[in-house]
């Protein structure tokens, strides 16, 4: 039986992708095959990566056969950082929805405390705000999971997590989206280095 070269789970003989991790396998099939690029590969270049376990170890940590692309770094080797985004991510989604959902016990609560913020803030802008920021974290969440589908993260999601922390913060004001300022800098800087 076959197993997937990126995660070691059983493949089917027939089937196109791993039913564990997702991994495309079809271009593994045979010699001169066609990849969804239309490039052909033939299969002494790629080595045979449906293969018998016991033949290739394609563990966590192995190289595996698939070629990645210049300047990306693999996801499983910055999980952390990719789990970070996501639960940034979430908390601003939550944020912005409890803007939303409560604009006015929370212009209520305001009011009740004392606390001003120098203009007259509505229900209807804490609305606006919190919807943008339900998109804004909506849209990382989806940039993130389009990344993690490619295994590979490259300089301009880390571009991207910064711009999206940058408008959270000065659209919405969220102290949540706007850490992703700092985890796309850290990427930028340390995972692209």
């Amino acid at each position: 039986m076959p197993y997937c070269p990126e995660c070691g789970a059983e493949v089917s003989e027939d089937g196109r992708f791993c039913p564990e991790c997702g991994t495309d396998i079809s271009y593994v099939r045979g010699e001169g095959e066609e990849t969804a690029g239309g490039s052909r590969h033939r299969q002494s270049e790629r080595g045979n990566a449906l293969t018998n376990q016991s033949q290739y170890d394609y563990g966590p940590g192995a190289e595996s056969p698939v070629p990645g692309r210049a300047g990306a770094v693999a996801v499983s080797e910055h999980r952390l950082l990719v789990a970070t985004t996501v639960v940034l991510a979430f908390i601003g989604l939550f944020e912005g929805l409890a803007q939303v959902l409560f604009a006015d016990e929370l212009i209520e609560f305001l009011e009740e405390e004392g606390l001003e913020f120098g203009g007259e803030l509505t229900a209807d802008v804490l609305m606006v705000t919190g919807g943008i920021g339900v998109l804004i974290a909506l849209g990382v969440m989806a940039l993130t999971a389009y990344y993690y589908r490619q295994e590979q993260l490259e300089k301009l999601y880390f571009w991207l997590l910064i711009g999206s922390g940058a408008a959270g913060f000065l659209l919405v004001g969220s102290l949540f989206l706007s850490a992703l300022v700092i985890v796309g800098i850290y990427g930028l800087v340390v995972v692209m280095d």
